[in-house]
């Protein structure tokens, strides 16, 4: 049984100081594709205080737990870093058979209503779904992508610019997250997340680079090699379209 600390009487401005809103675990359930019923027993929680959390938010002392149900690290869980969707993996042939059946020739990607900087960092807490992308099944078999595997995002900026611009949707594998020299990723940046080209240096350390030729106004940021595991890849870029 989950320890939440303090009985269900404990006053309610107490249990807010110190508890994470219940906003933030409705959108990682949104975005795990889970419902409260699940989390319940999932976590082992009694009905009357898992109904206090809906109130009075979760006791912090719960996100180890949390983070371990929802398989993410608690920086997510407190929102220090964004809710990603995790979404099923299929095989590209499974879920574009299923489409044929009903006469469809498409697949479809999750479009997110985040914005990945391409100039200085912005960071979205809560990131809602904005619906889906519809490729055809060609889009996927020509760059090996598994649509489950596929997530878009909006450029924000001209940091990448001519090739990534302003306002631009952009598609990513979530699979493709090693890092590799010349290839351009979605980070979660200590500053927000970012769309940027990696480019790996002799002494092992690691440009953030823009395309833009204008580096007074859009200067590369170098990662010390010791310092790399701080930034988490999302995915590797797959397609950009003007948004």
């Amino acid at each position: 049984m989950l320890d939440l600390g303090g009985s269900s009487t404990q006053n309610d401005a107490t249990m807010t100081e110190s508890s994470i809103p219940w906003t933030r675990i409705e959108s990682l359930l949104r975005a795990k594709a889970k419902d409260a019923a699940w989390l319940k027993a999932a976590l082992g929680v009694e009905k009357q205080r898992f109904s206090n959390w809906k109130t009075r938010g979760v006791p912090k002392r719960s996100a180890p737990q949390l983070a371990e149900a929802f398989e993410v690290t608690t920086d997510v869980i407190f929102g220090i870093k964004p809710v990603l969707p995790a979404l099923p993996i299929s095989s590209i042939d499974d879920h574009l058979g299923s489409t044929r059946q009903s006469g469809a020739e498409t697949g479809s990607i999750a479009w997110w209503d985040v914005r990945g900087a391409c100039g200085g960092g912005i960071f979205n807490e809560e990131q809602l779904p904005k619906g889906h992308l519809i490729k055809e099944t060609g889009f996927f078999r020509k760059y090996g992508l598994k649509p489950e595997d596929a997530f878009a995002i909006y450029a924000d900026g001209n940091s990448m610019a001519n090739f990534i611009v302003d306002g631009d949707i952009v598609i990513f594998n979530r699979v493709r997250t090693e890092p590799v020299s010349g290839q351009i990723f979605a980070i979660e940046h200590p500053d927000g997340l970012r769309i940027k080209r990696l480019r790996r240096k002799i002494n092992g350390n690691w440009l953030l680079e823009s395309d833009n030729p204008d580096k007074a106004r859009y200067p590369d940021e170098e990662i010390d090699a010791d310092q790399a595991e701080l930034l988490k890849i999302h995915g590797q870029f797959v397609y950009r379209q003007g948004g």
